[in-house]
């Protein structure tokens, strides 16, 4: 299931990347002989319904042509946005929310949980910079646990 995930990451990301789209995500769930296939695409500003179907379409018929020499037969496919309560998890997710309040959870040095509340100031290779109140606090990108935009009700 590894190796499929990965052929499968590198031939949607490509693709997606010629469409001006970002690969947020990608799993694989469901049995082994038919899995469903789920990409969780992204760009600047968000995606429409209308991108989500036109890489579908795109994608299976990517699939179809290249399914045979990555082990991939018979599957479903599903291509959604990852939706607004979708977690942060890389650099990029983070500038993307620049100036937004999140949630970030962290595991301590006790194996603890601690969360923290704040807006993202700035982002680095390492490190995320987060403003709350009148404090920055500098929290490495490899500790963080997870990571939400606060949504506001």
């Amino acid at each position: 299931m590894r190796e499929l995930k990965s052929n499968l990451t590198d031939l949607v990301e490509k693709t997606l990347k010629e469409e001006g789209l970002e690969l947020v995500d990608l799993l694989i769930v469901g049995h082994p002989s038919s899995p469903v296939i789920q990409v969780f695409i992204d760009r600047e500003g968000g995606v429409t319904v209308s991108d989500c179907v036109q890489m579908n379409r795109k994608l299976s018929l990517l699939l179809e042509l290249e399914g045979d020499q990555i082990n991939l037969t018979s599957y479903r496919l599903e291509v959604s946005s990852p939706g607004l309560d979708r977690p942060l998890r890389t650099k990029r997710d983070f500038e993307r929310h620049r100036e937004k309040e999140v949630i970030v959870s962290l595991k301590t040095e006790a194996k603890q949980i601690e969360l923290i509340e704040g807006f993202i100031d700035a982002v680095s290779e390492n490190e995320l910079i987060l403003k709350s109140d009148d404090t920055m606090r500098s929290i490495p990108l490899d500790a963080i646990e997870k990571a939400i935009v606060k949504l506001k009700w």
